[in-house]
This record gives structure tokens, C-alpha cells and sequence, in this order.
């Protein structure tokens, strides 16, 4: 017998007349709930205790408000269902077998051909063809409609994309095909569609579709490289002769001076795709032959101005993307060289809080402060939008991703900021939450670089004697399940960041090769352990030449070319800014050397959770605070920030902060001949 109370129904809604409909078809499946995310500009009314309206104040695209009803089902199964499809007794035969033997795979449906005006019947016979006859049973296709999915198989492929308005459901397909989750369109899982096309409607439609269409298939080449075109032979040779049927005749008639002979040739391409739509209307309407003849080339001619018009849009995206790209470069060239104070760096904790209590932490004094230690995100906003385009924006906690607006923040600082690297240090506990945050900003992210830090700080045991127990296996599956991600989207790296400690000075050197060989991270920071402040005990000579032992274990790795590391722009300097910067440090920590006058305040700053802006970690000296009525840009530029950016010049301040050591190799005079003398050799020797 079947087991009520498995399934949770989601139906996206926008202006639907037909919930009351629609519900009553899935009621007889006996689910757990039915959820209606509706976006209407009034809540729609269904009077059934089983359906819950969840009405949300702006509209929201299909994919969003499935992820939405996704996350607040409760079922074991989750069947979605648009708010103008009725499930036929067929289709819920269907589902309760698939419930029954515990299916795991992505099942989708089919429309019914029968219903509605002939151009509904040509739509419903297009959708149903492509779906079934028309697409390679090695590569099945899908659509959203009505579709049944485990809701953990919906949440390990991250969900929807949030952001596309069509096209969702391939995106969707491809995302599975590459994570390794089996799909499958089945004839005996059908559906009335109640949506009415006219001619000029159906149109539209495919317009609409195939300029979506081909700017998500640009936008993520390597998502869609084993998809098919969605269309199937067939129905690609009947859109190629509805094309020519506009193109053929009048060169053949200008050409021979016939015009008989441009009349024939006009008539087979219309004859052409007979076969096709003979058998698409000989289903429920035999006598709509003849109009869908004359309708194609009507049809083909649309998609094909459609698809012209995307070329031409998607042309002018990458001209002005280039342009925006050089013009932010040349603007941190002049931060760089005229130095007003305004940064190419940012660092902004987050979140004051952590679900551990790393030994070695600075800052785990505080964790347990009251409070969530949360900027607001109008605040990031506002402060971001004052900052302006930067090279690097680093977001650190705390952890992260325990703050449960952090793809929004990022959004608001990708919008604002533009950074060309987006960074992130992470303990990896949060697997899931890491996932799909991660994956809602790759998909948004049409320029820039997102590097994800993971924290190891040894082998298995001695790692979780310093961070806690299992944090060493949570940052390995953490890793593992984002790993699928860098494949799809070229500008996701993930990395390790080590701390050098007393505790595992001596094994350093032999960790860095368990992390390239075990965990293949794009790139390894080595960081030495260090006071929050200026005026510290030294460093035991054990701890420093073990920091030593391992960073030139890992530039060994580096010369060899053992590792991913940066393929985007500019990832040459900064493989040799690792090297050298690693040299400095060493240099400070072992002699007490003055290696390079600083940039932190000038270059670089620190925003912390509370919203004091300082110049660095170690230095507590702060400028402001980006809560207050004064900007960002005002705080940089005020007398307090020029008098703290003279002392270190003049004080000849010096530490291993790793962050501001970046920026001092990178942009400090003497560095920068270093780096230039090192990239030039190296293009010599290559």
C-alpha cells in the first residue's frame, strides 16, 4: 500500500486562476502539505486546510520560489507542480509507484497533447516530442512543470537558480548531470497544461525563451558542455527549413529569373518538416496539419531573430564587462600610485561569532562576548558603495558562514566593489551552508574570482587537538563536496590556509605534503603564528624555522607546477608574491628586520564586526567607525588617518601580518622591483 504523508507538494504561483485546480489534482496523493509560494500583488485564496499560501511582497522567478518551498517542506519526497498544471490519475498512479520503491533519481513529466486552441495543442505536442521522442535516452531531458526528487537529492544539487527568469530547468538538468544525479522524463507521468496560446503569444513565448537561453548557455560554458540543444533532430531540421524558407526562394529566384522554380522551393522547405508535424497533430488534432506547416517558418524565423538579438546583446555584455575591468584597474593604479588613503584591499570581519575555539586564535577571547557582533547589511551596503572598486575583498569572522545572510552581503560587496579576488577563510564545518552559499554567488558572479581558505592545521588528531573534534574530516567532505563546482565555474579555487604553531612546527614541512598529494588545494597559505600586538615575546627559533622548512617545501611545490593555483589575470604575480612574501615575514620574525615600509591605512584596512575601521589586525588604532554619519572616504582622508599613516611610515612599523605583507610586496617600491626583476626572469627562462 502506498504511505501517505511522504510527500510535500510546491507550487510556484504568479496570478494563477487555476490553484483551487491544481490542489485538488495532488490531494489525492495524500501529501504531508501543499505549499503555494505565491508573488502575486494579492494573496491568492484557496480554502483547504492542507494548503498553506506562502505570499511573498516581490515577485520571485520560478527557481527561487521552488528553493523557497523546498526549504520549508518537511517531506521525504518533494513533488513540484506550476500553478497551471493538473496531474492526471495516470501521473499520480506514477508518483505513488515511484514513492513506493524508493526512487532517487530526478523523474520529470509530460503535457498531455489534448485541451486548449491548436497553437496551446502545438506547444503541449513540441514540449511532449522533445521531452520524449526527441531526445537521446543517453542524455534525457527535463522539465520543471511537474517533476519528482528526494528533498536530499534536491538540496545536495544546491536547488534552482535564482536568478534566470527561463531556461531554470536545463540549468538545472546540467548542474545534476555533472554532480552525478540520474534524470529521467517519463510518458506515463502526464499533465494537463491550462495555459492558452495564441499565435502571436506562442511567438512571444519562444522568443522570450531562446534569447534566455542563449545567455545562459554563454554565461556558463562549462555547466552546459554535455547538454544537447533541447530541440532533437527532428525538430532542428524543421526550424533549419522554416528558416530557409525565407532565404532559399529569393536567392534561387534571383539568381535563375524563375520564378516558379523560387515558388517550388518555397513549397518543399514548407512540405519539409511534414513528416514531423504530421505526426505532433495526428495525435488529438489531425486537421491542424495545414497551420502548423504554414506556422513554422513563422515560428523559425522568431527564434532565429531571437538568437541574433542575444549575439548582439551578449557581444556588447563582454565589451562593456572589459571596459568596467580596465577602468577599475587603472583606478587602483592611481590608489596605488597617488595614495590619498583610499584602499585596493579590504578586510571585514563578518560576524563576531565561531562554533570553535581554535588554541592558537586571537581573537577567541571574544568569541563568547553577548551579542551577535553583525553589521547590518545596509551598513555593508552603504560602506562598500563609498569604498568603490577594489583588487582584493577579503570576508572573515568568526566563521563566516554561520551568518545566514552571507550570499546577500556578498552580492551587495560584488556589486559595489568589484573586487577581481573575493576571499574567504573558513573552518569548512558548515558543509551544506558553504555549498549552496557558494554556488548562489557563482551563479551571480559575472566578473572577479571567489577563493575559499580551508583551515588545517596538521594531520587528522593534531588538527583536532587544535580546532576541535572532527573539524579535520568536516573540512575534507567540505572540500570534497565543493570540488564538483570548480569544475563548472573556472573562477572558484579552493585553498588551504596553515597556521605554523608550536605545536606543529615540526611536522609543517611533511603536512604540506599530505595537503598537495591528499587535498590538491589550488593554493596553500603558510601563516606564521603571531601576538595581536605590536610589543610580543619573540618567537621560539624551533617555531620560525619550522614556518621556514615548510614555506620552502610548498615554493618547491610551486616551481614544479604542482598545483592548480591562479589561471585568472595576474595569477603569475601573485604565485611570486607568495614566494617573496613568505621571505619577509621570515625575515621580521627570525631578525627583527625592517623589510619594506608598510601600506596598511594607506592601501589596505580592516573593518571589524563591530565597525571600527583600523589599519590592520595588529594595530588597534582606529579611524572611525563605518556606523557613524562620517563615509568611509571621509574617515581615510581625515586628520587622525593621516597622522596614524605617518607614524608607521616614520616608526619604520613592522610585523608578519600576512595580509598587509601582500599588499607591502606587492605595491611598496623596493618590492615591486623584486617582483618585477623575478617575472621578468621568468619570462626569459620560459
Amino acid at each position: 500500500m502506498f504511505a501517505a504523508g511522504r510527500i510535500s507538494v510546491i507550487i510556484p504561483s504568479y496570478r494563477s486562476t487555476h490553484l483551487a485546480e491544481v490542489c485538488a489534482a495532488v490531494k489525492g496523493l495524500d501529501p504531508i502539505e501543499i505549499l503555494v509560494i505565491d508573488s502575486s500583488p494579492s494573496r491568492p485564496v484557496v480554502d483547504d486546510p492542507l494548503v498553506t499560501i506562502v505570499h511573498l511582497p516581490d515577485r520571485l522567478p520560478p527557481g527561487a520560489a521552488r528553493n523557497r518551498g523546498a526549504k520549508q517542506a518537511s517531506g521525504e519526497f518533494l513533488l513540484f507542480v506550476d500553478s497551471d498544471v493538473v496531474l492526471t490519475e495516470r501521473a499520480r498512479a506514477f508518483v505513488r509507484h515511484q514513492v513506493e520503491a524508493g526512487m532517487d533519481r530526478l523523474v520529470s513529466g509530460v503535457y498531455a497533447v489534448d485541451g486548449g486552441g491548436v497553437f496551446s495543442r502545438v506547444q503541449n505536442g513540441i514540449l511532449r516530442y522533445r521531452l520524449t521522442e526527441g531526445s537521446d535516452a543517453a542524455t534525457p531531458l527535463f522539465s520543471s512543470s511537474h517533476f519528482l526528487v528526494r528533498r536530499s537529492r534536491f538540496r545536495a544539487l544546491g536547488g534552482f537558480h535564482e536568478t534566470i527568469s527561463t531556461y531554470e530547468d536545463v540549468e538545472f538538468l546540467a548542474r545534476a548531470r555533472h554532480l552525478g544525479v540520474r534524470a529521467e522524463c517519463c510518458a506515463e507521468f502526464d499533465a494537463v497544461h491550462l495555459k492558452a496560446y495564441s499565435w502571436l503569444g506562442l511567438l512571444a513565448d519562444y522568443g522570450h525563451k531562446g534569447y534566455n537561453a542563449f545567455h545562459v548557455r554563454r554565461r556558463y560554458p562549462r555547466l552546459f558542455q554535455a547538454v544537447p540543444s533541447m530541440l532533437g533532430k527532428d525538430l532542428e531540421r524543421a526550424w533549419l527549413s522554416g528558416l530557409l524558407f525565407w532565404l532559399l526562394p529569393v536567392v534561387a529566384g534571383v539568381l535563375t529569373g524563375s520564378p516558379l522554380l523560387a515558388a517550388a522551393i518555397a513549397l518543399a522547405l514548407l512540405a519539409a518538416p511534414l513528416g514531423f508535424t504530421r505526426r505532433l497533430a495526428s495525435r488529438e488534432a489531425p486537421g491542424s496539419v495545414l497551420v502548423l506547416l504554414a506556422y513554422w517558418p513563422l515560428l523559425s524565423a522568431v527564434i532565429a531573430a531571437a538568437i541574433m538579438a542575444a549575439c548582439v546583446t551578449w557581444i556588447r555584455r563582454v565589451l562593456w564587462h572589459g571596459g568596467v575591468f580596465v577602468a577599475d584597474m587603472l583606478r587602483a593604479l592611481v590608489r596605488v600610485i597617488v595614495r590619498t588613503g583610499l584602499p585596493v584591499q579590504v578586510i571585514a570581519y563578518v560576524t563576531a561569532r565561531c562554533n570553535l575555539r581554535c588554541e592558537h586564535c586571537f581573537y577567541k577571547e571574544t568569541l563568547d562576548a553577548p551579542g551577535r557582533g553583525e553589521l547590518p547589511l545596509e551598513v555593508f551596503d552603504s560602506t562598500t558603495r563609498n569604498i568603490g572598486p577594489v583588487l582584493w575583498f577579503s570576508l572573515a569572522g568568526g566563521e563566516p558562514f554561520v551568518r545566514k545572510d552571507l550570499s546577500r552581503l556578498i552580492g551587495v560587496v560584488q556589486t559595489n566593489c568589484r573586487p577581481k579576488v573575493f576571499s574567504f577563510p573558513t573552518n569548512g564545518w558548515y558543509t551544506e551552508e558553504t555549498f549552496e552559499t557558494c554556488l548562489r554567488v557563482l551563479q551571480r558572479m559575472e566578473t572577479g574570482n571567489l577563493i575559499l581558505f580551508f583551515s588545517l592545521d596538521g594531520p587528522r588528531d593534531m588538527h583536532d587537538t587544535i580546532r576541535g573534534a572532527g573539524s579535520f574530516d568536516r573540512v575534507k567532505a567540505t572540500m570534497a563536496r565543493l570540488r564538483p563546482l570548480t569544475r563548472l565555474y573556472p573562477n572558484l579555487y579552493l585553498n588551504v590556509i596553515t597556521t605554523v604553531t608550536e605545536r606543529n612546527a615540526d611536522v609543517a614541512p611533511a603536512f604540506i605534503d599530505e595537503l598537495v598529494h591528499e587535498f590538491g588545494p589550488s593554493a596553500i597559505s603558510i601563516n606564521l603564528f603571531r601576538y595581536h600586538a605590536l610589543e610580543h615575546p619573540p618567537l621560539p627559533s624551533r617555531l620560525i624555522d619550522g614556518y621556514k622548512a615548510a614555506v620552502d617545501r610548498y615554493a618547491q611545490y610551486l616551481r614544479e607546477g604542482a598545483l592548480r593555483h591562479y589561471g585568472f589575470f595576474g595569477g603569475r604575480i601573485l604565485l611570486f608574491k607568495e614566494i617573496l612574501q613568505k621571505d619577509l615575514i621570515y625575515r621580521v620574525a627570525k631578525f627583527d628586520e625592517f623589510v619594506t615600509p608598510c601600506t596598511a591605512g594607506t592601501l589596505s584596512y580592516v573593518i571589524m564586526e563591530d565597525g571600527r575601521v583600523t589599519p590592520c589586525e595588529i594595530l588597534s588604532d582606529s579611524i572611525g567607525n563605518v556606523t557613524s554619519p562620517m563615509t568611509f572616504r571621509e574617515m581615510v582622508r581625515s586628520t587622525g588617518a593621516r597622522q596614524l599613516r605617518a607614524w608607521i611610515t616614520e616608526s619604520n612599523c613592522k610585523c608578519t601580518y600576512e595580509c598587509a605583507m601582500s599588499t607591502n610586496t606587492l605595491f611598496s617600491w623596493p618590492m615591486s622591483k623584486r617582483m618585477i626583476r623575478s617575472l621578468a626572469g621568468d619570462v626569459v627562462a620560459s
